[in-house]
């Protein structure tokens, strides 16, 4: 018996060491990092000092605004623009300013924009430029107007741990601006091996001089102050009150604070009315106290305009809100800190002999029961260390924990469970324990009920299909829509979609469950348009067997919905039911309002066109569909940009010319462009209205359609 726990607890202690092994040669890696993100998502929390960052976007309504004001000023705008915003921020009394914006070249407005915005500079709140640190390309020397910072130890340092944190070029904005701002700060730094960022580096070095993080530049604009290495504790000291203590890569890990937007955030459009209105006497739209001693952050967010950081907390999360995270964790100065290297072995350690000890002395009533605990344990340590602001390595304890639990059980079984295997392999004759397991272990897999997820949802209908109907007896008409709907599901079900229902020969589809499909709305829109093509393809058959062109129509919508088993106790489907849904359905009937015979939302189509940009589609205007008091922009996908003709895109494009005329109200200009597609469905129906608007002078159509039928 002595032996036999003996033999247990070295099994324990070598589970142990295979998982710290494992774990610092980077195996487990990938794992670790994926329950970080877990620990992340669940309990990030916003600081007391999270309002008091703010940011300031330059979103796609601002590019809208500064265009409507002047055709001219499209992106990148002349720096005249940024001038209201600084004397709107000063006027606030903002702690600082930090542009996320490089100012490398003079500015599209000439130099007159510069030296105003110089101005401006100079007389608002302390003002955080950019400059881009690089392997090539910029300059090798400081520019003459300006320097880093000085950390004191930094090179005791460097030599101490064998770190290279040096860069060896730099891109830095204009001398006229840069020479206004009070301090430069760097936004380049690296992700982790899986591309994520969990760590930022808060200073890195350039041409001999210490260069700060765009985040800790900002600090140091509005809180001047020394900084120190203190090589002992490996700790980076700003000013009496912050320290931070540097990894074995010489980064900071991030404490983030939520999801994109954490950080409350104001469209540049609106500040800059603001302060127009303000100089004119009249009501701003937002008060100047909002930004009242804030850290204030300039970030492009408008599509196109920006660099998106995959982190924990998003994978398209703006990199100038990486920054504001940094800052807010060195404002409330809670970093996150790596575990030390002795505590996590002793402890891993420690654990997989106990456990391998606890499991070989009890009996098989205790034993899944104390696995549960086991298991659970790693998880355990890991969420409550992150709150005293630790990284905590769960994977490898885990990892031990069951490599110790594991290495336990298979030495009972071979040593004590003859019997048991014998009794095991007589009954397993009878008895199919996949059938037993599944249905006593998780019988939740039959009750009712659902949950809420985004899903992109696909309704289609043949066009006069009671016409087709009439003319087919019931055989010809069976084996006519068993052929259509083959095709079209079998279409759905290989892009990866779930096939809903049929009702007669309308097919309802939906992606993104019961899998997580992150291009769900991709999924939907290519399929729809791979529907389309084989029903092309397959027309003429069709048509020599009813006598009917069939034509189908398809609505697609994204949203929120309920997924899941919904029904009576008795009977139940997988199906969704929510807003969204109806408007799929509703987007499906309205094809018929502008002759079309594939729809699908905007919301649908911007996710979609964001993570697939070759594909193409033309804007067909708003719809105010039955049942909805908001107006719905809609989109007709025509496929991928190199399937189309050189036809097809100039006809997308005099489209949006005409579309765009009408949101201006210009009917003479825009049915001059309609005219142009006189062919094309869509077009005549704008022709037809522009020629009712011009009719009746008085007209005031907003440029929405109104269906009042479903």
């Amino acid at each position: 018996m002595h032996k036999k726990i003996l033999s247990a607890l070295l099994i324990g202690f070598s589970a142990g060491i295979l998982a710290l092994f494992f774990w610092f040669v980077g195996i487990l890696d990938g794992f670790e990092n994926s329950t970080w993100t877990y620990r992340v998502n669940i309990l990030s929390t916003p600081s007391p000092y999270t309002p008091k960052i703010k940011i300031i976007a330059i979103d796609q309504a601002s590019l809208e605004w500064m265009l409507n004001q002047d055709s001219e000023l499209s992106w990148p705008w002349p720096r005249q623009a940024y001038s209201p915003i600084l004397s709107f921020l000063s006027r606030a009394k903002a702690k600082a300013v930090i542009f996320d914006i490089i100012f490398e070249q003079p500015s599209v407005g000439g130099l007159g924009n510069d030296k105003l915005f110089a101005k401006s500079i100079a007389k608002g709140p302390p003002f955080v430029g950019v400059v881009s640190l690089c392997s090539n390309g910029g300059t090798s020397k400081w520019a003459k107007w300006t320097h880093g910072i000085n950390i004191s130890g930094m090179q005791e340092w460097e030599k101490k741990n064998n770190i290279d944190i040096n860069f060896s070029n730099a891109r830095f904005p204009i001398p006229l601006l840069g020479k206004k701002m009070t301090i430069l700060g760097n936004v380049i730094d690296k992700s982790d091996k899986d591309g994520i960022i969990r760590r930022i580096h808060l200073f890195r070095k350039f041409d001999g001089m210490a260069v700060p993080s765009l985040s800790m530049a900002a600090y140091l604009a509005a809180n001047p102050t020394n900084c120190k290495i203190d090589n002992k504790s490996n700790t980076l000291k700003v000013g009496k009150n912050k320290s931070v203590i540097l990894g074995k890569s010489s980064a900071a890990i991030l404490r983030f604070r939520g999801a994109k937007g954490t950080h409350d955030k104001i469209s540049a459009a609106a500040v800059i009315q603001s302060e127009i209105r303000i100089q004119q006497n009249e009501k701003p739209v937002i008060a100047p106290d909002f930004f009242k001693d804030c850290y204030v952050f300039f970030i492009p967010t408008a599509a196109g305009t920006y660099d998106l950081k995959s982190t924990p907390v998003g994978s398209q999360y703006p990199g100038g809100e990486v920054h504001a995270t940094a800052l807010d964790n060195l404002l409330n100065n809670d970093f996150i800190r790596a575990t030390p290297n002795w505590l996590v072995i002793i402890s891993t350690l420690s654990i997989a002999i106990l456990i391998a000890g606890i499991v070989f002395l009890s009996s098989e009533g205790w034993l899944a029961g104390i696995m549960i605990f086991a298991l659970a344990l790693p998880i355990g340590i890991g969420l409550s260390t992150y709150e005293i602001g630790l990284w905590w390595p769960v994977v490898p304890l885990f990892m031990a924990i069951v490599g110790a639990a594991g290495g336990v059980m298979i030495l009972k079984y071979i040593t004590e469970g003859r019997e048991r295997r014998f009794i095991r392999t007589a009954f397993q004759h009878y008895l199919s324990p996949e059938v037993i397991n599944k249905i006593t272990k998780d019988p939740s897999n039959l009750k009712l009920g659902g949950e809420r997820r985004e899903l992109s949802i696909f309704f289609s209908d043949l066009q006069g299909f009671t016409s087709i109907s009439e003319n087919l007896d019931p055989v010809e008409l069976t084996q006519l829509l068993n052929d259509y709907l083959s095709d079209m599901t079998d279409i759905i079900l290989d892009s990866g979609g779930t096939l809903d229902k049929y009702e007669g020969d309308a097919i309802i589809a939906f992606w993104n469950a019961p899998l997580d499909q992150k291009d769900h709305a991709v999924r939907a829109v290519k399929a729809a348009i791979q529907c389309q093509a084989k029903l092309a393809e397959r027309r003429e058959e069709f048509k020599k067997r009813t006598g009917h062109t069939m034509m189908m129509r398809i609505g697609i919508n994204t949203g929120e919905v309920v997924v899941g088993n919904l029904g009576s106790r008795r009977r139940f489907d997988y199906t969704v039911l929510g807003d969204a849904v109806n408007l799929a359905a509703r987007l499906e009937g309205a094809n018929k309002a502008l002759d079309t015979y594939t729809m699908v939302s905007a919301t649908t189509w911007q996710q979609a066109v964001e993570i697939c940009p070759e594909l193409m589609a033309r804007e067909l205007g708003f719809l105010q569909v039955v049942g909805r008091a908001q107006a719905v922009k809609v989109f007709e996908p025509l496929g991928e940009s190199k399937e189309l003709e050189k036809s097809q895109i100039e006809k997308i494009e005099i489209f949006a010319k005409g579309l765009e005329l009408i949101k201006h109200k210009k009917w003479q200009k825009a049915l001059t462009e309609f005219i142009k597609l006189k062919d094309d469905p869509p077009s005549l129906k704008y022709i037809k209205k522009c020629q009712d608007l011009i009719e009746d002078n008085n007209s005031d159509w907003n440029g929405v359609w109104s269906l009042l039928n479903k």
